[in-house]
């Protein structure tokens, strides 16, 4: 009987770990152990030109539903580091357009602290379907009027195309650019189940009352259990 209690919490607990590994990456330009440029990126927020907006144009490689995005970024010193605040976005004739979901980081480290940039996660609500061979923007701003951020940039080698809005390109503008800034962004495939909190908690409640039922909890409202061997 406890032998099969074990097998059936080992089941369990597996079963949890495997619903985190259905996730998949969908687009990654960091290097390996998440390395990047730590001596080149773009200002997000309050800079010499007001207000800067930077949009990175990818294209999905995999079909999923957002679930995880990664970033590199500092805070400004002298600004507050509140409100770095990314974008999905789709991509509707080559510019950024249609918002699909938002991700907003508080408490970015401060560039005295943090100089080479830390790496952001953040976790996305799992309903917004990316869809491989489709492009997108990431799209970064600042939502406090007063922050500044630095989004770093991506290891030499990963090219392509930009966008960037502020007193200079008021309605925005696309450029072609050496190192695009450094993000990834990881789905969960289409199929892939995730149990439920709610699930989870009858599962486990069910094993716990078979569990007390054979350490014999319940003889204490029927003594004929004690005696079983």
């Amino acid at each position: 009987m406890r032998k099969t209690l074990l097998a059936s919490f080992v089941a369990v607990v597996l079963w949890i770990a495997g619903s985190g590994a259905h996730a998949a990456t969908t687009f990654n330009n960091f290097g390996p152990n998440f390395t990047y440029d730590t001596n080149l990126g773009f200002v997000v927020g309050v800079d010499g030109f007001g207000m800067n907006t930077v949009g990175a144009l990818f294209t999905a490689e995999q079909t999923g539903f957002f679930s995880t995005l990664f970033v590199a970024a500092n805070a400004r010193v002298n600004t507050p580091n509140d409100g770095l605040t990314y974008s999905l976005r789709a991509d509707v004739g080559g510019r950024p357009n249609g918002l699909l979901e938002s991700i907003v980081f508080n408490d970015v480290c401060f560039d005295v602290q943090c100089p080479d940039g830390e790496l952001l996660i953040g976790g996305a609500s799992g309903t917004t379907l990316l869809t491989a061979g489709t492009q997108y923007w990431l799209v970064a701003t600042a939502t406090n009027p007063d922050s500044g951020f630095f989004w770093f940039a991506s290891l030499p080698g990963n090219a392509g195309t930009i966008f960037i809005q502020n007193l200079l390109f008021p309605d925005g503008a696309v450029f072609p650019f050496d190192q695009l800034p450094v993000f990834r962004i990881d789905v969960v495939p289409v199929g892939a189940q995730v149990p439920e909190p709610s699930q989870l908690a009858l599962v486990l409640c069910a094993l716990l009352l078979v569990y007390l039922l054979s350490q014999r909890v319940i003889s204490v409202i029927d003594p004929k259990v004690r005696n079983v061997g």
